[in-house]
């Protein structure tokens, strides 16, 4: 068999394979006509099911808006210093991730009381290194953040 038979049986076998293709396509265009018409329906659908239950808001524009309905009820989260460390501040404190000082560790505690307690307040309340801003929990008052900071401060005495 020479080049030019090879080529004409070669081109030959493609162009029966090519109408092969197409008159299959056409049947099965219209056996099954398409049916992926995406409506605003079905976006919006997907859309509320796949958005999340809740959603975070840190402003106080709601707060200022609900205290002149008289329907916010503000519930104080923590009582006390042990229940905000227990909350907040153990994830680190316990195990010294990022260097931070154990809890009950006395010699790290007693170098960071040498510089007072009002340093210890506001380092945990602005932060200082890789802990943030009380602890990353803004929502905090300052006052919570000093209570737990002495309940660190009494485990290590």
């Amino acid at each position: 068999m020479n080049d030019k038979q090879f080529t004409t049986i070669f081109l030959g076998v493609m162009g029966v394979l090519t109408i092969i293709f197409f008159v299959i396509f056409f049947i099965a265009q219209i056996i099954v006509p398409e049916t992926n018409v995406a409506d605003e329906f079905t976006n919006n659908a997907v859309v509320s099911r796949i958005e999340p239950v809740g959603k975070l808001n840190y402003s106080d524009a709601n707060e200022q808006e609900a205290k002149t309905t008289g329907n916010l009820v503000k519930v104080d989260l923590y009582k006390n210093g042990e229940e905000v460390y227990n909350a907040v501040c153990q994830s680190c404190h316990t195990s010294g991730i990022l260097n931070s000082p154990k809890f009950g560790d006395k010699v790290a505690w007693k170098e960071r009381l040498s510089k007072g307690k009002e340093k210890l307040y506001a380092n945990a309340i602005n932060g200082i290194g890789a802990m943030p801003a009380k602890g990353g929990r803004s929502d905090l008052p300052d006052n919570l953040i000093e209570m737990s900071v002495d309940y660190i401060i009494q485990s290590a005495e």
